[in-house]
């Protein structure tokens, strides 16, 4: 080998090694730390192509923060379907109602079909708006979801039509729609025939689903016994409590009523129904506002009595339209309790809406006050009876009573007959009313 190449060889190794990175032992305790310098290749770093300035870092952080503070996620609309369908009187805030709307403005199914339940009834705080309902029903539906499809049913004011979209939705997995087709079904409407069982079969399959009003609806099929279903009141509670549990205010209502009578396997506990009572109101339900007033005007469930609170809760009803909270609210009113004034107006004004709707304690009381006639209504036995009439024929005990009066003693247009005043006292005996019982015995006596 030459010497040139010798000198090359030796060269290209000193760069090979060179080229190694640098081993740096860690310091031995107790021996003094080696200085180390890099070498000028190893001090070699990659060119700084660019220089951000600090005040851009403070304004990207700033944007940010910003856009952290705006930033509004889009609702979620399994929970949001969920309240606004099934929460009487809920009311979004108003940055949800205007992400609805901007979804179902955009497209969004789900939002198109929460806008049109919102608008054809004035719900969720939007105003009514049946047109635009319709619109966004009609969209939703043709979108293919399935709560579109429900309440466009809702929407329509063709029976069949209604049920032809009740159909689709139930059948597409929509607990909404087998509930609505299953009341379709119950009470034989949209072209169906009357058919208990069917409406069972499909109040069951939403009761599964864990739709809290298939629940409660189940519930009252088993209460009753209807649909081919063997009473049975202990079953029914399992679904009133089910349906409660998931928020339902009807199942919380009829809850708290099974506590209150002591039915379906449960002891009495006047404490749990107004527990139930209470939460029933809370979430929207007239009954359930009704029943609470009436445990604050006695005193009962644990509660002081409080008849102010009493009024509040029958006012609160009333104006949701419970009858039996405008027969209660009337009655307040003709006596003058609860903080309220006495107004013989207010009080016929609220009885004569619960006995329009159709209530017999409102349609009595109305009849009660005809018969004897008050400062601003004056006496009128004929439309006493005639209310008297209606309210028993509702299966009202004193209404019953006090028409069987009226034919004894040939009243309020009617001729004495003594064979319908025995039928109406007996009616009233058999259920209980212990003043008919004796006007049966008086009767009788007198033969």
């Amino acid at each position: 080998m030459s010497d040139n190449q010798n000198k090359t060889q030796s060269s290209n190794q000193q760069e090979t090694q060179t080229d190694k990175p640098a081993i740096i032992y860690p310091p031995i305790p107790g021996q003094p730390t080696a200085s180390y310098t890099p070498s000028p290749r190893q001090q070699k770093t990659s060119p700084n192509r660019f220089s951000v300035p600090s005040w851009l870092y403070v304004l990207i952080f700033v944007g940010l923060i910003r856009a952290i503070l705006k930033f509004e996620p889009k609702p979620d609309y399994v929970d949001l379907e969920k309240k606004v369908f099934q929460q009487d009187g809920i009311i979004l805030n108003e940055s949800q109602q205007v992400q609805l709307e901007k979804d179902a403005n955009s497209g969004e199914s789900t939002a198109q079909a929460l806008m049109a339940y919102c608008l054809y009834d004035g719900k969720g705080g939007f105003k009514e708006d049946s047109l635009q309902a319709l619109i966004y029903a009609e969209k939703s539906a043709k979108a293919g979801n399935s709560s579109g499809m429900w309440v466009l049913g809702l929407l329509e004011q063709d029976d069949a039509e209604k049920c032809k979209w009740f159909r689709k939705s139930a059948e597409a997995e929509n607990t909404y729609g087998m509930c609505s087709l299953a009341v379709m079904y119950e009470y034989g409407e949209g072209g169906l025939k009357k058919d208990e069982v069917e409406a069972v079969k499909w109040f069951r399959k939403s009761a599964e689903a864990g739709d809290s009003y298939g629940m409660y609806s189940l519930g009252i099929m088993y209460e009753v016994g209807q649909g081919g279903l063997a009473k049975d009141e202990v079953e029914a509670v399992k679904w009133y409590k089910k349906s409660a549990e998931e928020g339902n205010a009807d199942g919380m209502n009829r809850l708290g009523i099974m506590y209150a009578v002591g039915q379906g396997g449960l002891a009495k506990d006047e404490v749990e129904a107004v527990k139930w009572y209470k939460k029933s109101a809370e979430a929207g339900n007239s009954d359930g506002m009704n029943k609470l007033g009436v445990m604050y005007k006695y005193g009962e469930g644990g509660l002081k009595k409080d008849e102010v609170e009493a009024v509040k809760w029958y006012r609160k009803s009333a104006e949701a339209g419970s009858s039996d909270g405008m027969c209660f609210l009337g009655l307040m009113y003709l006596i003058g309790e609860g903080g309220l004034p006495q107004s013989s107006v207010e009080g016929i004004k609220w009885i004569r809406q619960s006995a329009e709707a159709e209530n017999a304690d409102g349609m009595y009381s109305l009849g009660l006050l005809y018969e004897n006639g008050l400062d601003v209504l004056e006496k009128n036995e004929v439309e006493a009876v005639k209310w008297y009439k209606k309210s028993a024929e509702a299966g009202n005990l004193k209404a019953m009573f006090n028409l069987a009066a009226m034919y004894e003693n040939g009243k309020g247009g009617l001729k004495s007959n003594r064979e319908e005043a025995i039928a109406w006292y007996r009616k009233a005996a058999t259920l209980g009313d212990p003043m008919a019982e004796s006007a049966l015995k008086r009767l009788r006596a007198s033969k």
